[in-house]
């Protein structure tokens, strides 16, 4: 189950079974539920839960509905294919692949009569005097003599908010298909467009005389991209950036269409008039992320995603028998050394233990003077840099 803060987010609708009555007889529930819809979504409440639950179907079980034994006719009945309206053939190809429960979804918003440009105005009308009566209401200054009929108008409001949104659902459908299969799946992208349409209907001005479809659009795509920006990645990207990497999505397609080949950054930089730099950022954030548990192959038997990505801070095997072999080397030149000599080089080089020490600390070890040490360093270092001893160690230096 997806959470966004401290409300539940709408995609649990789908997923988590509403404690729903059943008849006797009917069969076991499963972990299956439908779709939320506004009558699935109550107006009191920041929590969403289960209001009611409508199925028509060729054998009657509108009174006991079962997600478990979904009635495969519905989606096919000729009614609710005549009833499917301007959307209908996103919706009848979501039926045709959809699981039990869309189908079960879609045989609902179906059921649902499409629109006048007179209803829409005649509800619009409806919405806005209700919101206004709303807002009388919650503000205590109404006489009693008014407030009767200040809460049938905020009643009627909200019945024609439902009714518009109800009307409207096929669009969501129609709209949720051009995402579906990139960040969220087909039943959250409806659930998210859904929201947006009842955010639509709350915001529709009637009075400006355009269709509500054309102005809910808007919102619903608004919607369901921020909720694949905000939930369609392991690492989120803030929503504008989300804007600016869709910008140059559609601009590399363009480009690719008008230049039938693969365009290069400057050139989708010059159509997004973007600075180049920003352009390879924004393709980046682009590239999808995957689990690196994934497993290889179609078994799964061929280990993970991870076991073939480099460990970049990993030294390498040729690297490892080039330090063993440079490590071999000095030891074999200093072995050479009287013994005085190499433990002197060996402390203030840190051969032993890694740690360089200063003249003072090796002159006190030996119980020397400062300038002793010096002498005694530089003339073994004068003794390893001839041709005869260095050979050997310059090979590793031909890099």
């Amino acid at each position: 189950m997806r959470t966004a803060g401290p409300k539940p987010s709408t995609s649990c609708l789908l997923r988590c079974a509403a404690n729903l009555p059943r008849g006797a007889g009917s069969p076991t529930r499963t972990c299956c539920a439908p779709i939320a819809t506004p009558d699935f979504i109550s107006r009191n409440s920041n929590h969403p839960r289960v209001i009611r639950l409508r199925h028509s179907s060729s054998d009657g079980c509108s009174r006991r509905w079962s997600p478990a034994t979904p009635d495969a006719s519905c989606h096919s009945a000729p009614e609710f294919r005549s009833s499917v309206g301007s959307h209908g053939g996103a919706v009848m190809a979501v039926a045709e692949r959809g699981s039990d429960a869309m189908r079960q979804y879609l045989n609902e918003i179906g059921q649902h009569d499409l629109l006048t440009a007179e209803d829409e105005r005649r509800l619009g009308k409806l919405i806005k005097d209700g919101q206004i009566a709303a807002r009388k209401l919650e503000s205590g200054n109404v006489g009693a003599a008014d407030k009767p009929a200040l809460r049938r108008a905020a009643k009627a409001g909200a019945e024609a908010k439902d009714q518009m949104v109800e009307a409207n659902l096929r669009l969501v459908v129609s709209i949720a298909r051009r995402y579906d299969g990139k960040e969220l799946q087909l039943p959250d992208l409806i659930q998210e467009g859904n929201i947006g349409l009842m955010r639509a209907a709350d915001k529709y001005d009637f009075e400006k005389g355009f269709k509500f479809s054309t102005y809910a659009t808007w919102w619903i795509r608004q919607a369901m991209t921020r909720a694949m920006a905000d939930q369609g990645r392991n690492i989120r990207i803030p929503t504008h950036m989300m804007e600016l990497v869709n910008r140059v999505q559609r601009a590399e397609r363009e480009l690719t269409s008008e230049l039938k080949g693969d365009p290069g950054p400057e050139e989708v930089a010059q159509r997004c008039d973007l600075p180049v730099e920003k352009v390879l950022e924004l393709m980046q954030y682009a590239i999808p992320t995957i689990s690196l548990d994934t497993p290889l192959g179609d078994d799964g038997e061929g280990g993970a995603y991870g076991d073939i990505i480099a460990d970049a801070n990993a030294e390498s095997p040729i690297g490892i028998a080039e330090r063993n072999a440079l490590i071999d080397a000095v030891k074999s030149e200093l072995g050479m050394l009287p013994e005085r000599d190499r433990e002197i080089l060996a402390l203030r080089f840190g051969i032993t233990d890694g740690r360089s020490r200063t003249l003072d600390e090796v002159a006190a070890e030996f119980g020397v003077t400062r300038e002793r040490i010096r002498q005694i360093e530089q003339k073994t270092l004068a003794r390893l840099r001839h041709p005869h001893n260095s050979a050997r160690l310059r090979a590793f230096l031909d890099d």
